[in-house]
């Protein structure tokens, strides 16, 4: 069944369809890699009968050295076997040996979950060095784009959990690599919300770590950021999805009907605002208030906010709410926000906790036998009772606001008890999506159907090293001291090691949980070391050194850890303090920001003023149209009169 935009636009069509369609796509290419490796195994047999005895080996096309024939055939067939997804697990999978620690000896885990990603970091490094992705079972790397140009994702999202981690000689090797070999022109489509959570946020984490004394890192993040600020250059000042960083051109994409997505421009204004108090250039923060300010003002009255938003018409073209894809961090953003200008600005707090009565009132729901406490999300009309893994960083989002906000200030709001009994409710739940499975790791998503206990979909079965449901882990042991919590991220790191460590290095996503074995997807997502692992080592920290202090410091959706500056930002945007920021700017004549900072800055202020004039001239134009309606009346009465006559 091919899919119309309509129907990914509407949600018209269920997820099995979905699933079903890019199945039966793998599928196709599957076999078409399949066919392709044949020739390239029976090419290299054909090699190896001519040249055995043909001293010296032929030199690599490209310059490596000299080919190893047998290393080529074994190649070959890794490549094959992993378009098949059929794995030997002798030669591939690292088997799990006797569990090295005692159930309290949190320092103990810490220090495996850190040798973890030393495994992980030096698979990068040795395969997969300046590319976006490694792919640990073919040793070879995935960029996010098609070709040889990359961004070095991995490095820069693993910046902040070097730092965090103590690997001084690692980050000064990733700093280095930035500073010397990072290219931010690279003509490729990129992702305009994630290059702002992954490389923007991942780069100025690791400056302000390291006590901003590295400028390459805020360099290269503004040289980052200043190639997506054309993204904002839309009628409407919401960004397009994605942007080519070379050649500037923007877009939405087909698959959401032209529409943008809320979880991506509701989830920039942590990097941006930051990125403005270091450059002393207020136009990134300005460009994301703009769009928070936006999206306050056509929010429905029930303070949860649809996932799309049609860019022609300047409303939402869906009545889908999730707290999954497309949905998640603009909530989480809500929060954190207020959390990063030191609780100043109370807007977004209140904000927070009109939405989070909301969600706790018409998103929570029980199952029926068991009571397991899901969010379900809001579509046509209805609850849709899906829950995704994403979905499970909302039980430490909940957890945090308690933490830092304690009661609410708006009236009818959740008290901390009901938050925090929530909170736990729905990590115990996410802690089932994984004790349910045979290998210990949960899919995708997981089903309710009708109100029922939690059941799998068969066609989200497949796991990518997630990070939500130990993020929630840690954020819940470091409010309740409940050893619970860190047995259970104990647990689901164990079935990491079982299951996802390749034994020559990294670790892979699986394609189905639900069997035993399970087959391996080949890639190590950047994520997995920028979250999954710098949470599991935060959830063992000691109270002496948490590795993250939230009073100081607030993650953002990516983990990399932003600094708190309590400031009145009325003053830090008054006219006298732009005054002074323009003459710096001007400084840096040759930068692009130097001419684009003014158009932008007068298309903002054309926006606000369309906006606070909009009634005025549709007041105006109503009078025009109603006065030529009369001019019209009246000159349709002559001629009437003068047939008459």
């Amino acid at each position: 069944m091919a899919l119309t935009r309509t129907d990914i636009l509407e949600d018209e069509v269920n997820w099995g369809t979905v699933h079903d369609t890019i199945r039966s796509k793998a599928e196709e290419l599957e076999q078409l890699q399949d066919k392709n490796h044949g020739q390239i195994m029976a090419w290299a047999k054909s090699l190896g009968e001519d040249c055995t005895a043909t001293p010296p080996p032929p030199k690599h096309p490209l310059g490596g050295g000299d080919v190893d024939l047998t290393e080529l055939q074994a190649r070959s067939e890794a490549v094959r076997t992993a378009a098949e997804g059929s794995w030997d697990e002798s030669l591939i999978r690292e088997e799990l040996g006797e569990d090295p620690c005692k159930r309290m000896d949190s320092a103990c885990r810490q220090e495996e979950v850190k040798k973890a990603f030393l495994y992980s970091w030096n698979a990068y490094t040795e395969h997969a060095w300046g590319k976006d992705e490694l792919k640990p079972v073919t040793k070879t790397f995935k960029n996010w784009a098609s070709g040889e140009q990359a961004i070095g994702l991995t490095i820069l999202d693993s910046m902040s959990t070097l730092h965090i981690m103590g690997l001084t000689e690692e980050f000064d090797k990733a700093r280095q690599w930035v500073r010397e070999e990072m290219n931010t022109a690279i003509d490729v489509k990129a992702s305009q919300f994630e290059f702002v959570i992954r490389v923007v946020g991942g780069l100025l984490s690791a400056y302000e770590l390291s006590d901003e004394e590295y400028p390459e890192l805020l360099m290269k993040a503004k040289q980052v950021m200043n190639r997506l600020m054309p993204a904002y250059e839309t009628s409407n000042g919401i960004p397009h999805a994605s942007i080519n960083l070379a050649t500037a051109e923007h877009s939405n994409p087909l698959w959401t009907g032209g529409s943008s997505v809320l979880s991506e421009f509701g989830t920039v204004q942590l990097e941006m605002r930051t990125m403005s108090l270091h450059t002393q250039n207020s136009i990134y923060d300005e460009c994301a208030t703009w769009i928070s300010d936006l999206i306050r003002g056509k929010a429905p009255s029930s303070h949860l906010v649809p996932v799309y938003f049609n860019m022609e018409n300047d409303m939402w073209s869906t009545d889908h709410v999730t707290l999954g894809a497309l949905g998640d961090s603009y909530y989480e953003y809500l929060l954190k926000q207020h959390l990063l200008t030191g609780k100043v600005e109370r807007g977004y707090r209140v904000q927070y906790e009109k939405a989070l009565a909301a969600i706790l009132k018409k998103l929570v729901k029980k199952s029926n036998p068991s009571g397991q406490t899901y969010l379900a999300e809001f579509k046509r009309g209805g609850i849709y009772n899906k829950m995704d893994h994403l979905s499970c960083f909302a039980a430490g989002m909940f957890t945090l606001g308690a933490l830092e906000l304690g009661d609410p200030v708006v009236k009818n709001g959740a008290s901390v008890d009901e938050v925090m009994d929530t909170a736990e409710g729905l990590a115990e739940t996410c802690y089932k999506m994984y004790k349910s499975q045979p290998t210990g790791l949960a899919p995708e998503l997981v089903m309710f159907t009708g109100g029922d206990d939690m059941s799998n979909s068969p066609n989200a079965m497949y796991n990518v090293l997630r990070p939500e449901t130990v993020e929630s882990f840690m954020y819940l042991y470091r409010a309740t001291k409940k050893q619970k919590y860190r047995d259970w991220g104990w647990e689901i790191f164990r079935s990491f090691l079982r299951w996802s460590k390749v034994k020559t290095g990294g670790f892979t996503g699986l394609r189905d949980v639900g069997v035993v074995p399970p087959k391996m997807d080949d890639v190590q997502q950047s994520f997995w070391m920028a979250e999954t692992l710098k949470y599991l080592y935060l959830l063992f920290a000691s109270d002496e050194d948490p590795g993250v202090d939230f009073s100081e410091w607030v993650l953002n959706t990516e983990g990399h850890p932003l600094k708190i500056r309590k400031r009145d930002p009325q003053d830090l945007w008054s006219e006298e303090a732009r005054e002074k920021r323009q003459e710096d700017l001007t400084k840096t004549i040759n930068e692009r920001l130097t001419d684009y900072s003014v158009s932008m800055e007068q298309r903002i202020k054309y926006m606000r003023e369309k906006v606070s004039h909009g009634s005025t001239l549709k007041k105006k134009k109503k009078k025009k149209r109603k006065k030529k309606k009369v001019q019209t009346s009246e000159e349709d009465s002559e001629n009437r009169a003068e047939g008459a006559e």
